[in-house]
């Protein structure tokens, strides 16, 4: 996605675009087979009990239950033969698990409705594009890479685009960059770094942001799960393959229970007097 570095005589050469007639239906149609459709698509989510299975299924979820089933069994059997049991280390273990296992659960469902949200951000927007020579208004859904859209003070973005032509232009990019400022932006601008950042990118409109001045000519580069919010979108649907601070304490707690229990004195197993 480096296409704020193109000139933009190449970029619509190679999406075969003309930026004073536009794509033309068939175009269109070619460059949604190729490129996609502008939707973010989302993974089938998983069933609770899927969910569940597979958080109690990690590889430290799984220590601590086989630590927590050694330390009952240990216990069960000091009770058995007159020793003291103590199973105070072993409902801590079990309940670090319970813990761990519902966190899981509760932040993948947290992020599939933070999917949810980007997903409905820009919906039911229309703009103003050329097909076929003349003017139109296209649904976001009906975007495609290669349109060529004509911009003004107040429209939202419908997909990622280099700016063709541009005249006092500002977007509010607040929902990408945290930034509170419009940004200028300026087709004209000429960058060489590959790592620039998203917010300095002036060449460059994206998905989910709006006009907030001006007005310009944006030729499509990216549409649905290649935008920058697609990118989001993604990281969101990987949420779940990481660790919490708090499920990390957590399993810290129960190894410690399970050491402790481990080290404490065995009173069915000392020598006799």
């Amino acid at each position: 996605m480096k296409d704020f570095l193109k000139p933009r005589e190449q970029l619509l050469e190679e999406l075969g675009s003309d930026p004073r007639t536009g794509l033309t239906g068939a175009q269109a149609e070619e460059s949604r087979a190729r490129h996609g459709a502008n939707v973010l698509t989302r993974q089938k989510q998983d069933s609770l009990w899927k969910r569940i299975a597979e958080a109690a299924t990690e590889p430290m979820i799984l220590m601590l239950i086989a630590a927590g089933l050694i330390a009952l069994g240990v216990n069960v059997f000091r009770g058995v033969t007159g020793g003291e049991a103590d199973y105070l280390e072993c409902v801590g273990i079990f309940t670090a698990i319970s813990l761990s296992v519902a966190i899981s659960v509760v932040m993948e469902g947290r992020s599939a409705k933070a999917f949810e949200a980007l997903a409905e951000i820009g919906n039911n927007v229309r703009v103003k594009a050329l097909r076929d020579g003349g003017t139109v208004m296209l649904n976001q859904d009906e975007v495609v890479v290669g349109d060529i859209l004509l911009l003004s003070t107040g429209d939202k973005l419908p997909a990622d685009g280099r700016l063709l032509e541009s005249t006092e232009i500002s977007a509010d990019e607040s929902a990408l960059t945290g930034e509170s400022v419009p940004s200028e932006k300026d087709a004209e601008l000429v960058l060489s770094d590959p790592k620039t950042p998203l917010a300095e990118r002036g060449n460059m409109l994206y998905r989910g942001t709006y006009i907030t001045g001006g007005y310009g000519k944006l030729l499509v580069t990216q549409v649905g799960g290649d935008t920058e919010f697609g990118t989001i979108a993604r990281e969101l649907g990987d949420a779940k393959k990481t660790s919490t601070p708090l499920q990390e304490k957590l399993a810290r707690l129960g190894k410690t229970i399970t050491i402790l229990g481990g080290s404490s004195p065995r009173p069915w197993c000392s020598s006799p007097s």
